[in-house]
């Protein structure tokens, strides 16, 4: 139970936010990292994008190759820049290449007929095509990473099937992170062979997450139903609800009553819904 279900895009290029947040957060499409908890020297959770949003998830890693002093390249873990002192970034045409090495296990789906249907392994080929569709390439994209996808890198191509490729425009340490990951809206990795089928993906739902939209009413309902092989952790509920309701008393009733599981609730519900036996989730909050 939610204040807002959104509208289904499932097109990068015309990814508006709020909306495109919740085909991520919602499990149906992923993004290229994830989170994983990190602390610093005091023992304190760190809680910021570059440092903490760097888990493996659909990429396994990334490497930079950048220009070096002196001439010639060197090339560094994408996470620790361990040789990062031995690059020059002082030519803003020359600001290096970056690669993304993905799994090899990640299948997209989509919903025909009431059935769920593997429309496909997620190659390079869709990442590529994500990001560039979100704004690395494409100029008119309304996507609400449009500015980070076009800002640090120019146009993505894939170089072998799980392997993709970025030159920088202006290289930034983070920018996949920031681009890219769980933590915050993020530009969420599309079908390319689904969209070279259709012409289009909007409005088409398709994701590689561990749920597929079955129907999405704008602004009213989306339900999805649970695969049984996602390559990361099967859901333990085969089907799932969302439903709008705008104010937050009334989701708290619907939690109250049963009518609801998980609800939206407002702040100020939180200490009477946890004395009734309600589990309080920071979710999200917690990390970014």
């Amino acid at each position: 139970m939610f204040d807002n279900v959104g509208t289904p895009l499932f097109e990068m290029g015309k990814g508006t936010w709020p909306d495109i947040m919740f085909h991520g957060f919602y499990g149906f499409m992923e993004p290229l990292l994830g989170w994983e908890p990190t602390y610093d020297d005091k023992g304190f959770p760190i809680r910021t994008v570059g440092v903490a949003c760097h888990a493996p998830l659909v990429a396994t890693g990334w490497e930079w190759e950048l220009p070096a002093k002196g001439g010639g390249t060197v090339t560094m873990d994408g996470k620790k820049l361990e040789t990062f002192d031995q690059a020059d970034l002082s030519n803003p045409d020359n600001q290096g290449v970056m690669r993304v090495f993905l799994r090899d296990d990640v299948d997209f789906y989509r919903a025909i007929d009431g059935n769920l249907v593997n429309i496909g392994n997620l190659t390079a080929e869709d990442v590529a095509w994500s990001m560039n569709d979100a704004g690395a390439e494409n100029v008119n994209s309304t996507n609400s990473n449009s500015s980070q996808a076009y800002e640090y890198y120019k146009p993505w191509r894939a170089i072998d099937t799980y392997t993709v490729e970025a030159p920088a425009r202006a290289f930034r340490s983070d920018g996949l992170q920031d681009a890219t990951s769980m933590c915050q809206d993020a530009i969420w990795m599309q079908s390319k062979t689904l969209y070279d089928e259709l012409g289009s993906t909007f409005g088409v739902p398709h994701g590689s997450g561990p749920f597929v939209v079955h129907e999405w009413l704008p602004a009213e309902r989306i339900e999805a139903e649970a695969r049984v092989d996602h390559w990361r952790k099967n859901a333990q509920f085969d089907r799932l609800v969302f439903v709008q309701a705008n104010e937050a008393q009334q989701r708290s009733a619907m939690l109250q009553t049963g009518a609801a599981d998980i609800a939206q609730a407002s702040i100020q519900d939180v200490g009477r819904l946890e004395k009734d036996g309600f589990m309080f989730h920071e979710g999200l909050d917690s990390i970014n």
